[in-house]
């Protein structure tokens, strides 16, 4: 039985990004990063290369230790009046509104990620 593609998310897309300008800066690689998080550097490789296309727990941990959120600080952003006042101009008080601000901040997320490591 063939096996069905599996169709790679924004948030994998923007991870995978990430982890590349994470290992281009000086002293990161990948032999550094799965010895730090305990995770075998070749699932490291497989999932910069997209033969692993999901975010797995392995794949969390070591995204984890790089520093790259994906649902982490989750809390803090939550409380933050900036985005408390974002999301209270924008959304209409109905569900649809809740799936469309969700739809648009996560289309958003490669570049705000882009435009946030540009002035770091």
């Amino acid at each position: 039985m063939p096996r069905l593609a599996t169709k790679i998310s924004f948030e994998v897309v923007a991870a995978r990004v990430q982890l590349e300008k994470y290992l281009a800066q000086e002293g990161h690689s990948e032999t550094k990063l799965s010895a730090i998080s305990n995770v075998p550097q070749y699932t490291i490789s497989k999932f910069l290369r997209g033969r692993i296309k999901s975010l797995t727990p392995e794949v969390l941990k070591f995204l984890s230790y790089a520093n790259i959120g994906i649902n982490s600080d989750l809390t803090r952003l939550l409380n933050e009046p900036l985005i408390q006042s974002a999301l209270g101009n924008a959304w209409d008080g109905t569900d649809e509104g809740i799936h469309w601000l969700a739809t648009t901040i996560n289309a958003l997320a490669p570049v705000i990620r882009s435009a946030t490591a540009r002035h770091e």
